[in-house]
Parts: C-alpha cells; sequence; structure tokens
C-alpha cells in the first residue's frame, strides 16, 4: 500500500513538472516514460531531468511516515538517436542502466557506445549463465602464510572460469558482472561447497590443518530470505567440518547492519570465524569493530603496495594494525609483492600475510604439493 502511494506521488510530481503538450507514462512497476513535444533548445531534456530529480527527491509523506527516494533518467532523442519509437525507448534505457551503474541519481544522455557496452554486457551475462550451468567454473587457493612459523595456515578460495574454447575469462570481467545479478549468489554457493569438500579431503589425505577463507557477496545478505537461508545452511555445514572464515565487506555493514549481525552471530554459533575483507577503503563507522562478532581485519593491498612509497600509507598501516592489537582482532596483510612489505608487516606484529611474493592462486593439487613439501621440510634435520 505504501509503494503504491509513493508511485502515485512520484507520477504526480513528474506530471506537475511538465508541460500540458508532454506526454508522462507508468511503463512498469517504478519505470515511467515521459516524452517531451516540440523541444526548439538542445538543453531543454537535461532542463527537465533536472527539474525531476529535484521535485523527485523531496520527502514524501506517507502513513505517517516522511520517505525519500530518488531516480535515475535515460535520454534518447529523436530522430537523432533513431526515429522509431521502441527503439527510443529501448535506447533512454541504455542510458537510464548507464546512471544505475555509475551511483544511481542523476541523468545521462545516450550514446552508441553505451549501447554497445550493454550488448556485451548481456552477452557476457549469457556465457557466465551457461558457464555455471555447464560446470565451467574452478577454485583456486591463494595461500595465507603465518608470519610467525612462515608456513601456510590458511588459503582463501577464489572463483576463476576457463570457457567452452578454453579461454581463461579474467575475474575482473565477470565477479562485477555477477555482482550486479543473482548469479554472484550461485558462485557463492559454488565456490563454498567445492572449497569446502576440497580442504577436508586435503586434510583427511595429508593430516594437516588448514583453514579455508570464502568470500561472501553483499547481494546474498539483501537476497530472498530463501537465497540467505540456503547459503547459511551450506556455510553452517561446511563450519562444521573445516576450520572456516567467511570474509565480508564493508559495505555490507553499511547496507545492512541489523540482518548482518543477526547472521554473523549464527556463523559464528556454527563454528566459523569473519574477516572484514579490504579494510580501509569502504565508509562505515569503526563502532561495528566492537559490536559485531569479528576476528580477523584484512589491510587492504592499496595499503600494503604503497608503505614503500609513502609515509601517509605507512602510517596508515600502523594505525590499522595498532587499532587491531587493542581490539583483539588478528591481521591479514593482502597483497604483499615484496620483501620489504612484507617484513614491515612482520615488524609491527602482524599475524598473516598472502600475496604473489608468497603465493599466486593455484589449482588443489598445487597447495597439496606446496604443502608436503613444507612437511618434508619440517621433518628434516637441522
Amino acid at each position: 500500500v505504501a509503494g503504491d502511494k509513493v508511485l502515485q506521488a512520484v507520477a504526480q510530481r513528474i506530471r506537475n513538472s511538465l508541460r500540458e503538450s508532454d506526454i508522462v507514462a507508468r511503463i512498469s512497476g517504478d519505470e515511467f516514460t515521459v516524452v517531451l513535444r516540440q523541444i526548439d533548445n538542445e538543453y531543454a531534456p537535461i532542463d527537465v531531468a533536472e527539474k525531476l530529480l529535484t521535485e523527485i527527491r523531496k520527502p514524501y509523506a506517507v502513513l505517517d511516515r516522511q520517505i525519500y527516494c530518488g531516480a535515475s533518467i535515460g535520454i534518447s532523442v529523436f530522430p537523432d538517436d533513431t526515429t522509431v519509437a521502441d527503439e527510443l525507448i529501448s535506447k533512454a534505457d541504455y542510458a537510464m542502466y548507464e546512471v544505475k551503474r555509475s551511483g544511481r541519481n542523476g541523468c545521462k544522455y545516450f550514446t552508441h557506445s553505451m549501447q554497445e557496452r550493454s550488448e556485451n554486457r548481456h552477452r557476457l551475462f549469457t556465457r557466465l549463465q551457461r558457464a555455471i550451468s555447464e560446470q565451467q567454473l574452478y577454485v583456486v587457493y591463494q595461500p595465507v602464510i603465518d608470519l610467525k612459523t612462515e608456513e601456510i595456515a590458511k588459503c582463501e578460495a577464489l572463483v576463476r572460469w576457463r570457457d567452452e574454447d578454453g579461454c581463461e575469462i579474467p575475474p575482473s570481467e565477470f565477479i562485477a558482472l555477477a555482482e550486479e545479478t543473482s548469479l554472484v549468489n550461485e558462485i557463492d554457493r559454488f565456490v563454498l561447497a567445492e572449497a569446502g569438500a576440497y580442504i577436508e579431503r586435503l586434510e583427511r589425505e595429508t593430516g594437516q590443518r588448514i583453514s579455508l577463507s570464502v568470500n561472501v557477496s553483499p547481494r546474498v545478505f539483501a537476497s530472498t530470505e530463501a537465497a540467505l537461508q540456503s547459503w547459511l545452511e551450506l556455510a553452517t555445514d561446511v563450519a562444521s567440518r573445516v576450520d572456516l572464515t567467511v570474509e565480508i565487506t564493508e559495505r555490507m555493514l553499511i547496507e545492512g547492519p541489523e540482518k548482518a549481525l543477526c547472521v554473523l552471530n549464527k556463523l559464528k554459533a556454527s563454528g566459523a570465524t569473519i574477516a572484514i575483507d579490504d579494510f580501509g577503503v569502504g565508509y562505515s563507522s569503526l563502532s561495528y569493530l566492537t559490536t559485531l562478532p569479528i576476528d580477523f581485519i584484512k589491510i587492504d593491498r592499496s595499503f600494503v603496495q604503497r608503505v614503500d612509497e609513502t609515509e601517509s600509507a605507512r602510517m596508515l598501516v600502523d594505525t590499522i594494525i595498532s587499532l587491531a592489537k587493542n581490539l583483539d582482532l588478528q591481521l591479514i596483510g593482502e597483497g604483499v609483492e615484496n620483501h620489504d612489505s612484507l617484513e614491515m608487516l612482520r615488524s609491527k606484529g602482524c599475524d598473516y600475510a598472502q600475496g604473489y611474493l608468497l603465493g599466486k592462486p593455484m589449482r588443489g593439487e598445487m597447495l597439496a604439493k606446496r604443502l608436503q613439501v613444507e612437511e618434508v621440510a619440517d621433518q628434516s634435520p637441522v
């Protein structure tokens, strides 16, 4: 009921902001189309769009509550973009989704590069759907080194994609797309199940205990209760069989703190530990470090990789390490690519480190071989 009232109020504000000769129509749930007729000024569409944004952002009084909303507006122009009505709407759609991807609450004109990006994105989305169903995805493991013993204590499970032609698709190309869609939920469950089963088998075969870290997208916490419960049940099952660490981002804590607290408490009760990934690049309050059941902080690679270049980066890493120690949290330094960074982390009391210097993401069999080499070295006489 409240949603319908807000949509009615939005429609009325749009109508009131237009001329009698203009047309406004609701074409789907929360999407409206506006047709500006007899435009003789090239700046008129953007002026109208800005006016609409200003009006739509004003508060709404609905059911004794004050509600705010925003809008993303895409603009296409007749006859410059096309002379076909359906195509005009489609091209305005391309521009609208470009606004959404760049942060929402704005407006953009359609460009042909937008259409090309959107079509490429759609093709990649279709291929990724097929890759998931045809099991083209696989898991690799990046070692996490204990800085006291210099041995592998953990590994982070990461997804990779080799398509049907045998080509590796860079994670930078498909992870962002998956994050924008429900596909990331399927990928998260795949990685969790696959890695959990592998680590359990590896421990049984080698007799070595190694912790498993998996990432979870903020999107799973914003999904339906059924999707969230499915992931949580799987995580609970994996945590009952291996040492599981679930890595979350600060974004998740910003967008749904109440739900995050509930889910994290359930994970802790199952025996899992919690890590904040990419710490320091988000915008959430530091208060969550004392209110949420967090065990690890992962210092973002952008800070670690600049400690040799700037004093500010060194001071920031110092501050993060000091903060974690005072709160009795353990630290993992990410993105270690040279010995100076490694020694800096070690000298400051960081507990663990990962990065290309210490080991690139590798297939399960390579991880097993490396663990065997470490075991042989430990058993060798001094």
